[in-house]
């Protein structure tokens, strides 16, 4: 299949908001007031941005719609513009309405249909005999002298049939055929599982069609979608420069916003929009994961070739249990057909659906959050700002986490306790395949818990609860609730005894102003566990934190405040004991899959929560004799005042 490249760019001038009152492709619920369409002086003022050069396509909302749009064509032709139409075509089978437009300098019309089978065009556009008129329409377009083109919105049931539809905008002598992804309205529009096709699976339709269009010589542009969707079929895509009216009504209009950043293979290619936004909110982002480059040491690692003289494999072989499948190790879950026929050529893929995908690094633990902000009043500590994520979404990172082969998961973030779903996904995440599963975070929500709640924590390994303070008085104020110190230590006693799970606690710093009070609480049992310590994101400086910890007595506290602060500030026995400490690194999620639920996370990455208790560290100015020993530079932290 030979395909020329030719760019296609156009300029669409949108004329009215309003839209037919039925159909499944409307972008609104509602139409806009007629008398809200834009005045004919505004919308000649508009098409001053445009080109003469090319064609001026008046669009919508449906122009027909609007009664003066003869009169609009004939002004536009008069200032230079060749002028086209993109209408749906069933104003225009009325007598007599397509001669008006040829009169007044109309050169082009794109009729819109969806499918080569009249039933399911008039399903989609709401309309019973919507699919006659359109072809009327085109019909007496081509006999009238017009340039007539056909386009159609790619929906889930007519994907499967557009080589189809192709022959027949052929066989009817079109000019031109055209295919538009459909844009969500919104989030969680009721058709959207029903009419959005999946885009990693329409290679193979979009080619058949790329086929027929070849064979019968018709101009073919595809718009609106993401080139890995078809990436043989690059240079059909078009480009529309969109002029829109200030009028608040079409503020929908400009279509959604697209990421680069979350795609692989063709994330360089200039012509390309990207992914969708309105299709990540939908279904996420795994159909563009599965597209990154894979980076490894040495380079950029692709997919092994499957192989041309496997190993036969014997009966015997077989009847043999079959073995779990491979850990994924960072690599993407698959989506693409043409990917799936590279394994069905493989003799065996020995356990491993993702065989041939070079694997990445796999920490030893994955740290996961709820995504949401906490109760804490200050901002580092309950972070604040964060969107915050459904349990569903939840859920399904933690699947994901499973996945990667990692032994152990730590849940820790301000919300660990007090998301809404806290009490049915932190014993859900005790049923995966990790070896280990701990949480961390604010911990007062556990007051609130019934007994039988408490005990459906029992398999985890550890809990631990962020204070912010080492008495009442400093962690209820930092908290922002009276009350907040008791409930802690309240809850974490009874998780103890329901539960039978190690607990323990953490002090939040800020500063070196608390760090006495923590030492001498522990030291009086009046806080359950061992010392430890986070420094928060938001903190002072390192140094004083140094001094403050050489005033403590030699013990855990003091053992424990060494584990996080930098080796050069330390005296070397104290580095050494508080390096095996500190050296548990935290793996993250790798960003890759934590996008397949939250495309944030991948574009922007996602730093350890507030009240995460090991944090994040930056690399020290240490020497080489020190640097095996040292955590590094808390982030938010200074070396000196």
């Amino acid at each position: 299949m030979a395909l020329a490249a030719r760019p296609v760019v156009q300029t669409h001038l949108c004329v009215t908001a309003r839209e037919r009152p039925h159909g499944l492709l409307r972008r609104a619920s509602t139409p806009p007031d007629p008398l809200a369409d834009p005045a004919l002086e505004a919308l000649l003022a508009l098409a001053q941005r445009a080109s003469t050069d090319v064609p001026l396509w008046l669009t919508g909302g449906e122009p027909c719609l609007r009664a003066d749009l003869p009169t609009l064509v004939a002004r536009l032709r008069e200032a230079g513009f060749r002028v086209g139409l993109v209408s749906d075509g069933q104003s225009l089978s009325r007598p007599g309405a397509l001669e008006a437009l040829r009169e007044a300098g109309l050169e082009r019309l794109r009729l819109a249909l969806h499918s080569s089978r009249a039933d399911a065009h008039d399903w989609l556009v709401g309309k019973p005999g919507a699919c006659r008129a359109v072809l009327r329409t085109a019909r007496r377009g081509l006999e009238a002298g017009f340039t007539v083109e056909l386009a159609a919105t790619l929906t889930r049931p007519t994907a499967p049939h557009l080589a189809e539809w192709v022959q027949l905008v052929a066989r009817l002598g079109a000019h031109g055929a055209h295919l538009t992804r459909w844009t969500i309205p919104t989030p969680g529009h009721s058709d959207a599982i029903l009419l959005s096709p999946r885009l990693a699976l329409l290679e193979d339709t979009l080619e058949a069609a790329a086929a027929a269009a070849v064979a019968f010589k018709l101009p073919l542009t595809m718009w609106e979608l993401p080139h890995c969707a078809a990436p043989r079929l690059r240079s059909l895509h078009g480009r529309r420069e969109l002029l829109l009216p200030a009028d608040a009504a079409f503020a929908g209009f400009a279509g959604p916003e697209h990421s680069r950043s979350l795609c692989g293979a063709c994330s360089t290619h200039p012509d390309c929009p990207g992914a969708p936004s309105d299709y990540l909110e939908r279904f996420g982002a795994a159909e563009f994961m599965s597209e990154q480059p894979r980076e490894r040491a040495g380079g950029v690692a692709t997919a092994v070739p499957p192989d041309s003289a496997a190993p036969v494999v014997a009966d015997s072989e077989l009847a043999e249990p079959v073995p779990p499948p491979a850990p994924r190790a960072g690599r993407s879950p698959a989506t693409r057909v043409r990917f799936g026929r590279e394994q069905a050529a493989r003799s065996t893929l020995q356990g491993d659906p993702i065989g041939g995908v070079p694997p990445g690094p796999v920490p030893a633990v994955v740290r996961l959050g709820w995504g949401s902000a906490g109760r804490a009043a200050c901002p580092s500590c309950g972070d604040a700002g964060q969107p915050g994520r459904s349990a569903r979404d939840n859920r399904r990172l933690l699947v994901l986490a499973a996945q990667q082969g990692s032994r152990a998961l730590r849940i820790a973030s301000a919300d660990a306790f007090s998301h809404p779903e806290a009490r049915s996904l932190l014993p859900d995440a005790t049923q995966l395949s990790f070896e280990r599963v701990e949480v961390a975070g604010e911990a007062g929500a556990l007051a609130g818990w019934r007994d039988d709640e408490l005990a459906k924590l029992k398999r985890f390994q550890r809990v631990r609860a962020a204070l912010y303070g080492p008495d009442a008085r400093a962690h209820d104020q930092h908290m922002g609730c009276e009350g907040a110190f008791d409930a802690t230590l309240q809850g974490l006693a009874r998780l103890g005894q329901k539960a039978r799970v190690e607990v323990g606690c953490y002090g939040v710093l800020h500063d070196h102003a608390d760090v006495s009070g923590y030492a001498e609480a522990w030291q009086a049992g009046r806080l359950p566990g061992a010392p430890a310590f986070r420094l928060s994101a938001a903190g002072g400086s390192l140094r004083e934190l140094a001094n403050a910890a050489a005033a403590l007595p030699e013990g855990p506290a003091r053992a424990a405040l060494a584990a996080v602060l930098p080796a050069c500030l330390l005296p070397r026995t104290e580095a050494v004991a508080g390096a095996e400490a500190a050296g548990s690194a935290i793996g993250r999620l790798p960003a890759v899959l934590a996008g397949v639920v939250a495309p944030a996370v991948a574009e922007a990455g996602e730093a350890p929560s507030g009240s995460d208790p090991l944090g994040e560290f930056l690399p020290c100015r240490c020497g080489p004799e020190l640097a095996a020993r040292c955590p590094g530079r808390a982030v938010g932290w200074e070396l000196d005042a």
